[in-house]
């Protein structure tokens, strides 16, 4: 039997280096797809545009690894916690992304 209408398809992937160690958080921003968080066990917390390959923003501030981290509904502002209990958010810059 001969295979009709394949559909063969690909992507163009691309290494980043997001962190001095490892990621140990990932979120993509839910209302438009364009922003990313990831935060570190190097206590960081990194902004990313998807359509850039370099961090937009980079936070610091934890004394512990980041363990989660939320975009509010309208991407403006972004809450990251870790294992010292206390959260850190930043709002500035992330507008118009």
């Amino acid at each position: 039997m001969a295979l009709t209408n394949t559909i063969i398809t690909s992507w163009k992937l691309q290494e980043i280096v997001a962190h001095s160690s490892n990621v140990s958080s990932l979120v993509l921003g839910k209302a438009s797809g364009r922003l990313l968080a990831t935060g570190g066990e190097d206590c960081r917390v990194n902004i990313w545009a998807v359509s850039k390959p370099n961090c937009i923003m980079s936070l610091t501030g934890h004394t512990s690894p980041v363990e989660c981290i939320q975009f509010n509904s309208s991407e403006e502002r972004v809450v990251a916690g870790s294992q010292s209990g206390s959260p850190d958010q930043a709002t500035q810059g992330l507008k118009g992304y």
